[in-house]
């Protein structure tokens, strides 16, 4: 007996049978009396030679439009790794002058601190008045004014001042 085969087996139809009682139409050309096909029957033809080649072109600019869009992603995230680290290096430039700014403050308050410790008000003012003859001016003598500014430039003299 040979291997898959058996005997007294009836061989499976080509068809499959249908089981119910709707009658399917089959794709048989119509023809006319003389035994030539009718003209509502024509095949329609095959996607030939032009298909390929619009599909090839399409193919084409589409990977053309991919590459392209790659490139300018590519691009965009080099812009931005490079914006990114020259803010990162901006801020830490602006650390190392406010730590340098704070330092040099610090030296600042330090020596005007020295400064006014070395100064004596009563020496001054003993000094002035004494050896130099100053005085305190007089209430007629002072003239008041308003300024928005600390930078005052003299354009004439002050009256009264004679």
């Amino acid at each position: 007996m040979a291997a898959g085969r058996q005997k007294g087996r009836r061989r499976q139809p080509q068809q499959e049978y249908i089981y119910d009682n709707v009658a399917r139409e089959l794709d048989v050309p119509e023809y006319d009396g003389y035994g030539r096909r009718r003209k509502s029957a024509r095949i329609r033809p095959v996607p030939g030679y032009h298909y390929e080649k619009r599909k090839a072109v399409l193919g084409l600019r589409y990977t053309i439009f991919l590459i392209l869009s790659i490139v300018a992603l590519i691009g965009c995230c080099y812009m931005y790794i490079k914006a990114n680290s020259n803010l990162n290096a901006a801020r830490s430039q602006v650390s190392s002058m406010r730590s340098e700014l704070a330092m040099e403050q610090e030296k600042t308050s330090g020596m005007e601190e020295e400064l006014n410790k070395n100064v004596d008000l009563e020496e001054i003012y003993e000094k002035a008045v004494g050896e130099l003859g100053m005085q305190y001016p007089e209430e007629n003598q002072i003239i008041y004014y308003d300024s928005s500014s600390d930078y005052i430039r003299q354009a004439e003299d002050i009256p009264g001042s004679d």
